[in-house]
């Protein structure tokens, strides 16, 4: 029995290891467009990461949270007019939540979100891109998204052009398109902030971030996801996360308190990680027959073996 229990560990290791061997890799998500124009083309074929669902979070606290990025948005995407370059980075990073003058109807640009200045920036033009739905135009973002005050127009990026660098990168939320201008011009600002670890809480993968010390750590955006992509979707699936967000919590203190026990969790959480990402790969049904498989092989050869012994 000790024999297949340590076969069987290995086995989770080894899986854990083959989904991990580009683990430095990350996976693009797809950009949106599900309409075809022609074989091959991307509406065909659609790849790329699966959007969260929702795709957006509505803070009610004047944010948004991006559940792709994780990224935190400000709701209104256009509370203080058009400005130049310069005066966008400033604008971005001297709001906050009780500002005076930053715009809105209340100067603040709508903000009851406990935000500091500092605490908001200008969003690279990446960034701002990551906001695109291309299977939407007027604007290009993903429908039903709860932002207001978006304009089908043009938003400043902190990215300067490399080959001019008086000039910095816009972005077109008509169409999606990124074009370069002088940072004298005037347009639209959307500031972003990184989410806060209250705000990262909302992941409610307790125990995993009690482990790795940190929300948005790669494996468990994976186990993110796994729960998201399988468990949220069933009634036993969803009955487990209500049980583990119920009993998780004072579990997580535990843990988050003890750094020997966090190596030890670590340890245990790399085939479950492993298990998760390979069932995002190929699907849990195929996981789930993959395991059975292993296990059937395993037990197999032990008892071979014990016959084989008792033959002797």
């Amino acid at each position: 029995m000790k024999r297949s229990l340590k076969l069987l560990i290995f086995v989770l290791l080894m899986v854990f290891m083959a989904s991990h061997a580009n683990a430095e890799t990350i996976d693009l998500p797809k950009t949106g467009q599900t309409a075809t124009y022609a074989t091959g083309d991307d509406g065909d074929l659609q790849k790329g990461v699966a959007w969260p669902s929702p795709r957006f979070t509505d803070n009610g606290d004047g944010t948004v949270k991006d559940n792709l990025t994780g990224l935190i948005w400000l709701q209104d995407a256009s509370c203080d007019g058009v400005m130049a370059w310069s005066n966008a980075l400033d604008h971005a990073n001297e709001l906050y939540d009780g500002c005076s003058d930053c715009g809105g109807d209340d100067e603040d640009c709508g903000l009851s979100d406990d935000s500091s200045a500092g605490d908001w920036r200008l969003p690279n033009v990446k960034e701002l891109q990551s906001l695109i739905d291309f299977g939407e135009y007027n604007p290009v973002l993903p429908s039903g998204h709860p932002f207001t005050g978006v304009q089908s127009s043009d938003y400043w990026s902190s990215t300067t052009n490399a080959d001019i660098t008086s000039t910095a990168w816009r972005v077109y939320m008509s169409d999606g398109a990124a074009v370069s201008d002088d940072k004298s011009s005037g347009y639209f600002v959307w500031p972003v902030r990184d989410a806060t670890a209250k705000e990262e809480g909302v992941s409610e993968c307790f125990i995993a971030t009690a482990a790795y010390g940190s929300p948005i750590k790669h494996n468990i955006n994976i186990l993110r996801e796994f729960r998201d992509r399988f468990l949220r979707v069933n009634v036993i699936g969803k009955g487990f996360v209500r049980l583990y967000n119920t009993c998780s919590p004072p579990i997580t203190d535990f843990i988050s308190n003890h750094d020997n026990l966090r190596m030890i969790v670590r340890v245990i959480l790399l085939p479950i990680v492993g298990l998760s990402r390979v069932a995002l790969k190929i699907g849990l049904v195929s996981t789930m027959a993959l395991m059975l498989f292993f296990v059937i092989v395993i037990f197999g050869f032990v008892r071979v073996k014990r016959n084989s012994e008792t033959n002797q």
